[in-house]
């Protein structure tokens, strides 16, 4: 349920703190903690920590080398009044390929980010498959069958084949 997935920011929130406004993605707080679509409609996230260390190997990384001395963008305080401008050249710049091209570009450049999976994504996972999270099952009446063995094990129940 939503408490459980949303726990750190519910205490947090218990105990005092205060959160920014949310806003329209077009006029976020800033362009490293959106999603973004690449061409062939995969997902992927920026989680950029250090943006002024990370500035120019992302700019190098999006083939964006001249944003790096923008006046826009080349100072934080800057960049944030600017921030809609920016996010709308990046979400340009990256509907123009594919999110295996981006993967690999931001890993290149070692631009930290996060792919933001479909369900065929985690279907396909090498990771989830090598931890036996997938059980086949051949079912009667439907064929081939591939569950997943579900997150919990009960004491004294007989494993599930």
């Amino acid at each position: 349920n939503g408490a459980w997935a949303n726990a750190c920011l519910l205490t947090a929130k218990a105990i005092g703190a205060e959160f920014l406004e949310k806003r329209p993605r077009h006029n976020a707080h800033n362009f490293i903690a959106l999603h973004y679509r690449a061409a062939d409609d995969g997902l992927f996230r920026l989680t950029i920590v250090d943006v002024e260390r990370d500035w120019p190997k992302f700019c190098r990384a999006i083939d964006r080398e001249q944003l790096i001395d923008d006046p826009r963008f080349c100072e934080p305080v800057v960049r944030r009044e600017h921030m809609s401008t920016l996010i709308g050249i990046l979400d340009q710049r990256f509907a123009e390929e594919p999110r295996a091209h981006w993967l690999k570009r931001l890993e290149d450049f070692d631009v930290p980010h996060a792919i933001s999976a479909s369900y065929d994504d985690i279907a396909a996972d090498a990771q989830m498959e090598a931890i036996g999270v997938y059980a086949d099952y051949e079912h009667a009446e439907h064929g081939k069958l591939r569950p997943d063995h579900g997150p919990m094990r009960l004491d004294h129940a007989p494993a599930r084949e």
